[in-house]
């Protein structure tokens, strides 16, 4: 299951309202982040997923300026490809522990179940 939050700067609250079903269903969400969201290298939506049980999250860049991501060949195709069929664009993902503060695109709160091995 994948959840897509674009709601220009409400997605803690967003994603609360949606607690329920992401307590249920544990998706992938996608979600982004303006740099002033960030304070040290993390993010009130980012807090609060984690606090749902989210460990792994992972961000991505133009793939012409950054090599091939840090995930799992297979998981990073799944979510590469479904960048590609939002934007038509290439991207590399990159598994975060720390956020910079700069505009985020693109945040992915990756569940345990899409394994990285």
């Amino acid at each position: 299951m994948l959840m897509k939050v674009d709601v220009e700067g409400h997605e803690c609250s967003t994603l609360k309202g949606a607690a329920g079903i992401i307590r249920k269903d544990m998706p992938i969400v996608l979600f982004e982040q303006a740099a002033s969201e960030i304070v040290n290298g993390t993010s009130e939506t980012i807090s609060y997923l984690t606090e749902l049980g989210y460990q792994r999250f992972a961000t991505q860049y133009d793939s012409h300026s950054l090599p091939q991501g840090n995930l799992r060949g297979d998981v990073h195709l799944a979510l590469s490809t479904l960048r590609r069929l939002f934007t038509k664009r290439t991207y590399s993902i990159e598994l975060v522990d720390r956020f910079e503060s700069r505009y985020h695109s693109q945040i992915i709160a990756i569940p345990d179940w899409a394994s990285l091995g």
